[in-house]
């Protein structure tokens, strides 16, 4: 469950705990690095993606799935929740000897996670009354607090955070309704998000809806938006930047058209010094299910053990049904998962999405599972560190027309009626 975050100074205070909550298992001191850490999942090294299909992006996940364990048996309510509690206590072991020291361990520990743009320390937390805002406006957009921010700047763009990431909905066309809570503020990050929306929104109609928003928005407060996505590593980021530049007739971005035109291809392997050797790194597109990888983006949390104002959600269980309301906020339900104290705190988010999108996880996916089949997944760009082979296969694969040439030619031929040469120099 990934939640954009905002970063205030520490105003905090305990909330009481819960009676009918059981507490989680208890690590000892002496307990091996091999029984705190997941088992990772099968190792797999296939080539940098270069299409637009977002379920062909590679995947990134915190542990490896039933099916890849050994003995592996349909995993019921009370086996899911013997293995979480176990994983948050093993989390909250580590962090107690070290700030994020789990997820500093698990990087270690694991090539799969390598060049993922994690953050930590205080980059990654929100905290005091940012954290307190964020919290009510959660709960104020599903109908239980009417919040006393309301009013404030920071409950303005703390309900901006909540509107962009948590309402997204049941699919991607659910994305017409964020467009729709974005339009009420003029916030500028407001307008930052809808920009995101028309860069990055797979339903063309939600994209046309964004713009026409933006249109009568500040252009400075959108552009750094749109030219970043000109170098987004997904071609159809890039396509939807340059329509959408040219739609908005934004005629100060024709130099950042002509800049992208000098570029080599974002995906092209370059040259980077890691560790004291140079070494060939491409950017990558990832992906991560929203629903099965919450340890992986936000620390655990226990009941009475974290400031008051900070949100805290379940953790779903496969063999549960999906809440209708959502996994937020203080004892708003009875799930399985908050009786056992399997929680994270979102004022503690290690991984932000450049957006996410649904897709269609196959029958294999949800088998002994009470999922849908359309699931939400976040999007990232890790750095990859390649082979010398795996440099030149990429070279190799580059198309000689390269999508994000084209995209920017198109919309510089829109605004100024020039043409441009759109062939790779990668």
């Amino acid at each position: 469950m990934l939640l954009a975050v905002l970063v205030c100074p520490l105003t905090a205070s305990a909330a009481e705990p819960a009676s009918d909550v059981k507490p989680l298992p208890t690590v000892g001191p002496k307990a091996p690095l091999s029984d705190l850490l997941p088992t990772a999942p099968k190792a797999t090294k296939a080539p940098v993606y270069l299409g637009d299909d977002l379920m062909q992006v590679p995947e990134i996940q915190f542990e490896a799935p039933p099916s890849e364990l050994a003995g592996a048996v349909k995993l019921t309510t009370p086996l899911w929740i013997k293995r979480k509690a176990h994983t948050a206590a093993a989390v909250l072991h580590l962090d107690a000897k070290e700030e994020d020291g789990f997820l500093k361990t698990l990087i270690r520990n694991r090539p799969d996670l390598a060049g993922v743009p994690f953050l930590m320390g205080k980059a990654c937390r929100t905290e005091g009354d940012c954290a307190r805002a964020f919290k009510e406006a959660s709960e104020e957009m599903r109908g239980f607090v009417r919040s006393r921010f309301y009013l404030s700047a920071k409950y303005q763009k703390a309900h901006i955070a909540v509107v962009a990431q948590n309402s997204i909905g049941n699919d991607n066309g659910h994305q017409a309704n964020v467009v729709e809570a974005l339009k009420s503020t003029r916030h500028a990050e407001a307008t930052r998000e809808l920009a995101r929306v028309a860069v990055f929104s797979p339903d063309q109609s939600v994209r046309t809806k964004a713009i026409e928003v933006l249109a009568a928005r500040p252009e400075k407060e959108s552009a750094d938006v749109l030219v970043a996505g000109l170098r987004y590593p997904w071609p159809a980021a890039a396509k939807n930047a340059a329509d959408a530049i040219a739609k908005l007739k934004r005629t100060d971005l024709v130099g950042q058209l002509k800049a992208a035109l000098d570029e080599p291809d974002p995906r092209a392997p370059r040259e980077e010094v890691q560790d004291g050797k140079k070494v060939a790194v491409a950017r990558e597109v990832v992906r991560v299910n929203h629903l099965r990888n919450c340890v992986l983006c936000h620390a655990p949390a226990e009941h009475g053990k974290v400031p008051e104002e900070t949100l805290i959600a379940d953790v779903p269980l496969p063999s549960e049904p999906l809440p209708e309301k959502g996994f937020y906020g203080d004892d708003l339900r009875k799930s399985p998962s908050r009786q056992a104290n399997i929680l994270v705190r979102i004022d503690h988010t290690y991984l932000r999405q450049d957006f996410s999108a649904f897709g269609d996880v196959g029958a294999a996916a949800t088998a002994g599972s009470s999922w849908p089949r359309q699931q939400r997944f976040d999007y990232f760009v890790r750095k990859r560190v390649l082979t010398p082979a795996e440099a030149a296969d990429l070279r190799k694969r580059l198309p000689k027309e390269s999508p994000f040439r084209k995209a920017a030619a198109q919309a510089l031929r829109e605004l100024t009626g020039e043409d441009a040469d759109t062939k790779s120099s990668s």
